[in-house]
């Protein structure tokens, strides 16, 4: 028989369950930071828009 045990190959798939999961998880919040920071540049360019174009229609 060989030295691996039943235990030892359903402890091993369990860690790589956990740690398909942790990295899955890591991705999405990597992926809601990135999403923020879009969302941050894009209404500071709206905002600079905005006013770029009230203080043209205001000459």
């Amino acid at each position: 028989m060989s030295g691996i045990s039943v235990d030892d190959v359903t402890t091993a798939v369990e860690n790589t369950v956990y740690t398909a999961v942790g990295l899955g998880i890591l991705g999405f919040q990597h992926l809601q930071v990135q999403r923020r920071q879009l969302t941050r540049q894009i209404e500071a360019t709206v905002r600079q828009v905005v006013d770029q174009v009230e203080r043209s229609t205001a000459r």
